[in-house]
This record gives C-alpha cells, sequence and structure tokens, in this order.
C-alpha cells in the first residue's frame, strides 16, 4: 500500500512539474485607438437592448404549431429523460 501511495505521489509531482503558471498579464487600454474603437463599437452593439437583427424562423406556420400544441395539451405529460439509453 506504502508502493502505490508512493507511485502516486510521483505521478502527480511529475504532471504538476511542466504546468505552466497561469498568467497575469492585462494589455494596456488605449494602446491602440483603432482595436479600441473597434472594441467599443462591438461591445455596444452585442449589449444594446435595441436589436437590429431578427431572427427567422425555418419552420413554417403549421410546423410551429405542431411543435407547440403538445406542450399546451394538459393530457400529454412531458418529462426530463433520467436515463441514457445508447
Amino acid at each position: 500500500m506504502n508502493e502505490e501511495t508512493n507511485d502516486m505521489s510521483v505521478k502527480d509531482e511529475y504532471k504538476h512539474s511542466f504546468k505552466k503558471a497561469n498568467s497575469t498579464f492585462i494589455p494596456q487600454a488605449g494602446h491602440d485607438p483603432t482595436l479600441e474603437f473597434y472594441i467599443d463599437t462591438i461591445t455596444k452593439e452585442i449589449l444594446s437592448e435595441n436589436k437590429k437583427y431578427k431572427c427567422n424562423s425555418n419552420l413554417s406556420h403549421k410546423e410551429h404549431q405542431a411543435l407547440k400544441s403538445p406542450r399546451e395539451d394538459e393530457s400529454i405529460v412531458i418529462k426530463k429523460l433520467t436515463k441514457v439509453l445508447l
């Protein structure tokens, strides 16, 4: 048992000896005005509540209703899968 524990500690030391330390580098803001403008513009567009782009469905109205109707039918019980079947 002692030899097995020793083998595990040697393996752990070996794995961690090659691990690179996490970087703490943070680039200076304002270093490249063009890049800063791009980042600010994209960030504002992504976070804006007024969305210009509308996502169109590839389903027809009938197909959408056919998928929606079983959810609204209280006689049908839909449960989450508890087991993975392969």
